[in-house]
């Protein structure tokens, strides 16, 4: 759904920057050049726009493209005049987007909700939108398109010696057509004067989805009357243009990310109580002390990914959100977080409060971040026991979303050893305190589905609770009581499982037949199975005075803040399907019954290779942004991420063992000083 929405936006704003390099094709080259060199001559006009020699023109756009097989029709126009002021629209039948921009003045228009956001008062002095200095607001060096701009702004003689080694470009003078490698087609048409009175220049781009007719003509005199007739929201003008300007930067540099993202310099670092690794291509942050150290040390060690982060949910993701909705994204976060607000630890916000003044940012942005509401898409499962060959319990767990907005960028696998409480693992992201996947000491992973229900706030955080659960809980009958007895939000649904104290298999058979039973809910102060609509845990055991008892089980939940339930392995349910022996199996669709299958045909057979196979494609979305097993008994996890080609599950993973890890974090010696050499 988040790749369907943000799509035509995507379009757009390629198109809108490939629109300003790719006009003004006027002169008309030899066969004889060299195909960079004609295409250079093509391209003259446009440099000087990009230079700044030339301040009035328009530029017009028809483009089809198709997404997800249907037809979509996008007009997109760009007028400018003067030095500072430009009108820029975007219309699509579900996505118009225009933006007004005056000496005095910002507005973005959304015509499809009769809604206009005018900015007022001063432009900031970065992240605006100023036409003068806009590739620059636009392109940062994390897009591909930043090693592009030196070229296109410097003699295109100098062309054919530094791109013709990196691209394949074929001129083909009797149909003026330039092809490049990628499959994308430039095409001169001639311009009809009396058809298109003051059109200077026309090309028709196409490409392997889509297909373009371009125009360029001179700009107006004078800017137009704004006239408005829309509902207007007030915002600060420079609030409203660095949402946009950094919302397209991001976007642009998801599109076409440069070297430094898709083979980022593995360079360690270290600060007081923090480390950062780089463990076979992922990063691994170590975290440990109070709150505000480890605010600190986190903003030390990621300061560019959590950024990265922060510009994609709020800057990228929330431009397209409040395309798509009407609402002012930022409003809506800042609602979400006054009612959320009363129910986050005062410790996390000590946290958040010391990562914001390491990073420069406003606290409340880096608060409202980490409410942001994520709406996954995932499956997980836990099998144990008789399913697995050798008995271990394998919790997988698939996060599929938006890999689209790129926070694969600021992936980051965290082992955190807060003061006075249970140290844990979090598969999480820079700039993010929750979690969304993890595993503590205690033995204890957690892993979350997204449900409905976006927007009812009154509760715990979803990524909060699941901090909490790894900081605070010693027993899967702990984090079940900590999910019933605080308010929740939103329907979210969960695999929750536990694997520790195991004895050997010849000291199973001495335990006492009362031992096998249940602890009783009340002495975990569980609320009874009647009240919450589920079974007693079935190979739960009692602890059997001071003889370690094992443990491996798992349960699933389904919450949403008027009730939960919770599901035991092997037990049916409506939206699961039949039970399987010492499994828990959740997802949906498809994706849930080939997950079952599979299940079913490896069962008793189960080992690791086995558990990561399970979580492979299409189990895991096209969207999947990582994937994690945990092996709770053992105190090691495997980790997948995304990239900007392929999903997690089609990517490498990478062993990480908590138990060795914590055992360095609470070494007196850690960190070690760094070493004049790094």
């Amino acid at each position: 759904m988040a790749a369907a929405i943000t799509r035509p936006f995507r379009l757009a704003l390629f198109l809108l920057i490939g629109g300003l390099l790719l006009t003004g094709f006027t002169g008309r080259a030899t066969a004889a050049e060299n195909p960079w060199l004609s295409l250079g001559k093509e391209l003259e006009p446009v440099l000087a726009c990009l230079r700044g020699d030339r301040d009035s023109y328009t530029l017009r756009a028809e483009l089809q493209a198709t997404i997800q097989k249907h037809r979509h029709p996008i007009t997109i126009e760009v007028v400018r005049w003067g030095n500072e002021e430009f009108d820029f629209r975007c219309l699509h039948a579900d996505y118009a987007v225009e933006i007004r921009r005056r000496a005095d003045q910002t507005i973005l228009v959304l015509p499809v909700h009769q809604v206009e956001f005018v900015g007022t008062g001063p432009a900031a002095e970065q992240d605006h939108l100023d036409p003068r200095d806009l590739t620059r607001q636009l392109i940062h060096a994390d897009s591909l398109a930043s090693l592009w701009l030196p070229m296109l702004k410097g003699s295109p003689k100098l062309w054919p010696y530094v791109l013709a080694p990196l691209v394949k470009l074929e001129y083909q003078a009797d149909q003026r057509a330039w092809r490049l490698e990628n499959g994308i087609t430039l095409e001169s048409a001639t311009v009809d004067v009396s058809a298109a009175p003051g059109e200077t220049w026309r090309m028709q781009l196409s490409g392997p989805d889509w297909e373009a007719a371009v125009s360029l003509g001179p700009g107006p005199s004078h800017a137009p009357e704004i006239a408005s007739q829309s509902r207007q929201v007030p915002l600060k003008r420079a609030e409203l243009e660095r949402q946009l300007s950094r919302g397209v930067r991001r976007a642009l540099a998801v599109l076409s990310p440069a070297p430094r993202l898709t083979n980022p310099v593995r360079k360690p670092a270290r600060t007081e109580q923090g480390e950062l690794r780089w463990v076979e291509g992922q990063r691994l942050v170590m975290l440990k002390g109070t709150p505000e150290q480890m605010g600190i040390a986190h903003a030390r060690l990621l300061r560019e990914e959590a950024t990265r982060c922060l510009d994609s949910v709020l800057y990228s993701f929330g431009t397209v959100q409040t395309i798509r909705t009407g609402r002012w994204f930022r409003h809506d976060l800042e609602e979400a977080y006054t009612r959320l607000e009363p129910h986050i630890p005062a410790d996390h916000q000590r946290e958040l409060t010391a990562m914001a003044g390491e990073l420069g940012w406003d606290p409340e942005l880096i608060k409202v971040l980490n409410v942001f509401p994520e709406l996954f898409h995932c499956s997980g499962f836990a099998v144990f026991d008789t399913a697995t060959r050798d008995g271990v319990l394998y919790h997988g767990r698939v996060l599929d979303y938006m890999t689209t907005i790129g926070l694969q960028d600021a992936a980051v696998t965290f082992v955190v050893a807060p003061e006075g409480k249970i140290p844990f693992v979090n598969v999480g992201y820079g700039g993010f305190t929750g979690s969304v996947s993890g595993m503590n000491a205690e033995g204890i992973s957690l892993g979350e589905m997204g449900g409905r229900g976006e927007g009812q706030w009154d509760g715990v955080p979803m990524a909060t609770l699941m901090r909490r659960a790894l900081e605070e809980c010693h027993s899967l009958e702990d984090v079940m009581a900590l999910w019933t007895n605080n308010p929740r939000t939103c329907e979210y649904y969960f695999v929750f499982a536990e694997a520790k104290g195991l004895l050997p298999a010849e000291a199973k058979g001495l335990l006492p037949a009362e031992a096998k039973g249940v602890i009783p809910a009340e002495a975990k102060g569980v609320k009874p199975a009647e009240a919450t609509g589920t079974k007693p845990l079935t190979n739960a055991v009692a602890d059997g005075g001071a003889t370690s008892i094992p443990r491996r089980r798992a349960v699933g939940v389904a919450a949403t803040p008027q009730a939960i339930e919770f599901i035991q392995p092997g037990q049916g349910h409506e939206l699961l399907g039949p039970g399987i022996v010492d499994t828990l199996a959740l997802s949906a669709g498809q994706r849930l019954e080939t997950l079952r299958g599979r299940i079913l045909e490896k069962h008793g057979n189960i080992d690791e290779q086995t558990a990561l196979w399970l979580m492979s494609r299409p189990v895991a979305m096209e969207s999947n942004l990582h994937n994690v097993l945990f092996i709770p008994e053992q105190g090691t996890l495997l980790v997948a991420n995304a990239d900007h080609r392929r999903p997690a599950a089609e990517r490498p993973y990478v062993k990480f063992d908590l138990t060795a890890l914590l055992r360095e974090i609470a070494a007196e010696n850690w960190p070690r000083p760094s070493s004049a050499a790094e």
